[in-house]
């Protein structure tokens, strides 16, 4: 989708999964959220800025990561574990154990790109997927992870112009 720049001004991709989140505090032991891995223009497509901080890096797509990793926190996370602290950003905090940085806070009733799911949720770059999940998938394969898709149309370009590209993709990767 993202090589068809004639339709596209820009794509992005997810997965989320479900994790285990510690921010670190004696008060919050280890609880339940989700994670959203997301492509360095996840943010951009949809047209947020973070509330707080400068938010995932656009180049932090799919590169091979070490800890930590850098992240972006739910409004409902920031709330109920850091209190609306400013200095939130450049905190660490574990997601499944795995040692995260905190560059930003999503905007307030932003859970995704989809509805539903845990309110308390942190979005990762997408090439930290098998890392936090502690998986060998490098979403090579249909199986490793489904991903969801968002564009921006180039303007100029309608919806229906764009629908048998994308109807042609999708029936190929189908395959």
């Amino acid at each position: 989708y993202a090589a068809q720049r004639t339709l596209f001004n820009d794509v992005a991709a997810w997965t989320s999964s479900d994790i285990i989140f510690d921010v670190g505090t004696r008060e919050a032991n280890p609880q339940s959220g989700a994670a959203t891995y997301v492509t360095g223009s996840y943010f951009r497509v949809l047209g947020l800025r973070p509330t707080l901080g400068a938010g995932l890096p656009v180049d932090a797509n799919d590169a091979d990561h070490a800890p930590p990793l850098l992240a972006v926190i739910s409004h409902v996370l920031w709330e109920r574990h850091f209190d609306r602290s400013r200095e939130v950003i450049g905190r660490t905090m574990k997601v499944n154990g795995v040692s995260v940085t905190i560059v930003g806070v999503a905007p307030r009733r932003f859970a995704g790109a989809r509805t539903g799911g845990s309110q308390m949720r942190i979005w990762l770059p997408l090439g930290a997927r098998p890392q936090v999940q502690q998986t060998n998938s490098t979403l090579t394969s249909y199986d490793d992870a489904r991903l969801g898709l968002a564009a921006r149309l180039q303007p100029g370009v309608r919806r229906d112009q764009a629908g048998p590209i994308v109807e042609a993709i999708a029936a190929r990767a189908a395959r």
